[in-house]
């Protein structure tokens, strides 16, 4: 038998899991609630978006720039580990807060610093993008309309 600290370790973070998958799974239902099927998706690989309600559905681990300038989609779903594995907003606080935390852990702090750049860009609205939903583990951003 297991400890009585490791099993509630154990037990913290199968809760921890289950309360951040329901979190995902929440934000894509609120998303094929709120839009119609044609509109094209850019998500961070990790996030839950209903497969049979959108037609034009790209995942991807490279959530950057470059991927959202040559796809151009209609929303785009960010998670804290696509792109949140380099730069996320410190637990706690919203995206408008601009408490953006750069992971210290990659070599390359070129890139990391890249990522945090985007995701201030965001929170101050210089995108083609808008927020619309938000919780501790997904943003999911609409382009503006003109």
């Amino acid at each position: 038998a297991l400890p009585g600290f490791v099993t509630g370790l154990n037990q913290a973070s199968d809760k921890f899991v289950e309360r951040r998958d329901n979190e995902v799974i929440r934000a894509g239902e609120w998303m094929a609630a709120t839009y119609a099927g044609e509109n094209s998706v850019l998500a961070g690989t990790y996030s839950y978006v209903p497969e049979d309600h959108f037609d034009r559905l790209s995942y991807t681990y490279e959530m950057n720039f470059d991927q959202i300038d040559s796809m151009k989609p209609s929303l785009i779903v960010m998670n804290d580990s696509v792109p949140g594995r380099y730069a996320w907003k410190q637990r706690g606080s919203l995206l408008e807060d601009l408490n953006i935390v750069e992971s210290p852990g990659w070599e390359d702090r070129r890139m990391v610093e890249g990522y945090g750049e985007m995701m201030r860009a965001f929170a101050r609205g210089e995108t083609a993008y808008r927020l619309v939903y938000e919780s501790e583990t997904v943003m999911i951003f609409e382009r503006k309309t003109r």
